[in-house]
C-alpha cells in the first residue's frame, strides 16, 4: 500500500504543467533593460537619428560590433545584447535637442526648435538683431559700436550725437572740421564768431564802431567810424585837440 502511495504521488507530481525543478534550465536570465524604462533628462529626447545603423553587420555581430555598438543596439532595436549585460545612460538612450544648447552672445534660441535633434547654430539659435544690422542713424549722428548687441533698437541705444548735431550760440560759429566729433560740447563743436572788436583793427584816425562788433564783413566801414583826425580843417580853421577822438567829424566838431 505504501508503495502504491508513493506511486500515485510521483505519476501526480510529473504530470504537472512545466517542466520538474531538477530539470529546468539554471542558467534563464531576464531579458535585457531597454531604453523605455530609462528617462531622458531635460535637454534630451528618447529615439531620434541613431549612432549606429544596427542592420549593419548584424549577421557577425559578435565579432564585428564594438561593445558601444551592442549596447546601443540592444537598447534601442533589442539586437546584439551583450552576455554580461550593460546600464542605461543619456548617450545610450537619448538624443541631445537644441534645449541643451547654449546660444552664444547675440543669438537667441528659436523656441520652435527646442526639441528638434539636429543640434548646431543655424537649427537652434537666430542672430538678434543689432544696431550695425538692423539700424540707421540719422543725420547728425553716428553708430555707436559698443552697443551694436543693443535689444532696444533706437537712436538712444545705437547712435551717438556728433557736431553736426549740435546748434551753436548766438556769437558763434560751427567748427567744420569737428562735425563728426562725438565729443559734443559749445567747447568741441563751435568757435567764437569773428567780430570787429577781436578780429579787426582800425588803422589811425578812425575808432572802433562798438555797434558794429559783429559786422558781416570785417573792413573800416563796417567796423570802424572816422576821427576828426581824418579831417582836414578848411582854410582859417584850426583843428581842436582835444576834439580829435570825436567821430562827430564835421567842420563844428
Amino acid at each position: 500500500l505504501l508503495l502504491l502511495a508513493l506511486g500515485g504521488v510521483l505519476i501526480w507530481w510529473l504530470t504537472q504543467p512545466g517542466e520538474p525543478p531538477a530539470r529546468r534550465d539554471k542558467s534563464t536570465t531576464l531579458p535585457p533593460p531597454t531604453c523605455e524604462l530609462f528617462t531622458c533628462p531635460p535637454g534630451y529626447a528618447t529615439g531620434g537619428h541613431g549612432y549606429f545603423d544596427c542592420d549593419a553587420g548584424f549577421s557577425n555581430w559578435k565579432a564585428g560590433w564594438s561593445e558601444s555598438k551592442k549596447t546601443w543596439c540592444c537598447a534601442r532595436e533589442g539586437k546584439g545584447c551583450p552576455e554580461f549585460g550593460f546600464e542605461l545612460s543619456v548617450h545610450t538612450c537619448c538624443e541631445p535637442t537644441c534645449a541643451s544648447l547654449h546660444c552664444p552672445h547675440g543669438y537667441h534660441e528659436l523656441a520652435s526648435a527646442l526639441s528638434i535633434t539636429i543640434v548646431n547654430m543655424d537649427t537652434c539659435c537666430k542672430k538678434l538683431p543689432t544696431c550695425g544690422t538692423s539700424f540707421s542713424c540719422p543725420s547728425g549722428y553716428v553708430e555707436y559700436h559698443s552697443h551694436f548687441g543693443a535689444t532696444s533698437l533706437s537712436v538712444e541705444e545705437c547712435c551717438r550725437p556728433t557736431c553736426a548735431s549740435y546748434t551753436c550760440h548766438h556769437g558763434y560759429l560751427e567748427r567744420a572740421s569737428e562735425y563728426s566729433d562725438t565729443e559734443v560740447s559749445l567747447e568741441t563743436c563751435c568757435k567764437r564768431e569773428p567780430t570787429c572788436g577781436t578780429s579787426f583793427t582800425c588803422p589811425g584816425g578812425y575808432a572802433p564802431y562798438h555797434s558794429h562788433f559783429r559786422a558781416e564783413f570785417l573792413n573800416i566801414e563796417e567796423c570802424c567810424r572816422p576821427t576828426c583826425l581824418t579831417y582836414e580843417c578848411p582854410h582859417g580853421y584850426l583843428g581842436r585837440p582835444d576834439e580829435m577822438s570825436s567821430t562827430m567829424v564835421s567842420r563844428e566838431a
